[in-house]
């Protein structure tokens, strides 16, 4: 395409006609040239709107390794599903993948590390009760019959509770640790440093029925209780 151009030559009483490409215009009078600031700002903006196309990385939980140092981990099997926390954010309302509460009432003073996975299609919840938390140290505690009741409500010993369901079918089940048929062992209890880390493995029963029982096997956490709230579970 070409933009024409007419000049009349009085002194000849010629009209000339010159045929000038019409990019050549453009690139010389439209787009400013590289070193000006409004050319950097356009190119600023083409490559931050081309990143926002791109498509993120798939989450992959897996199981994370036993560890001593507060990484801030918890990880499971039910069943052989795996479950690890995921943080619930959305616009009504947001939980974190790893809660851990010092709680006291009526004279008592306890521990309860809560995890979920409310992402996942196949979403739960494991809550620790550690009844007289301040007061263990490092080996195995027998994991006792729980109520599937949490905080003040909570039988006085160390147990579990657990809660299953499917994503977008509405309900879930309670399981509540058996009896002495599990193992909490804790490797490292760190007041100090405010870490907690152990393994553990038990079975549970669900609340309303009791043939319904499930396995919950290699257990683990390491939780800095100082810093746990502010670590990101994707």
């Amino acid at each position: 395409m070409f933009f024409i151009l007419l000049c009349i030559n009085k002194a000849y009483e010629k009209t000339l006609i010159f045929y000038i490409p019409l990019q050549y215009l453009i690139m010389k009078f439209l787009i400013p040239k590289p070193q000006e600031p409004i050319f950097l700002l356009l190119i600023s903006f083409i490559l931050i709107a081309s990143s926002c196309h791109k498509k993120p990385e798939p989450f992959t939980p897996t199981l994370p390794p036993i560890t001593t140092t507060g990484e801030n981990t918890f990880g499971c099997y039910i069943n052989g599903q795996l479950l690890t926390p995921r943080d619930k954010i959305d616009w009504e309302n947001s939980l974190k993948g790893i809660r851990f509460t010092d709680i006291t009432c009526s004279g008592r003073r306890f521990a309860e590390i809560v995890i979920i996975d409310d992402k996942s299609d196949k979403q739960g919840s494991i809550g620790l009760h550690l009844e007289n938390f301040f007061e263990l140290n490092t080996g195995n505690y027998p994991i006792m019959l729980s109520n599937c009741q949490d905080r003040c409500d909570a039988n006085q010993t160390i147990n579990v509770r657990c809660s299953l369901s499917q994503k977008n079918i509405s309900g879930y089940k309670l399981y509540c640790s058996i009896e002495n048929i599990g193992t909490l062992t804790l490797l490292r209890i760190d007041y100090g440093n405010k870490i907690v880390s152990g393994t553990f493995n038990f079975s549970a029963v669900n609340r309303d029925d009791a043939t319904d029982i499930i396995e919950i096997t290699d257990g683990r956490f390491d939780i800095n209780w100082g810093t746990v709230h502010e670590t990101d579970f994707p």
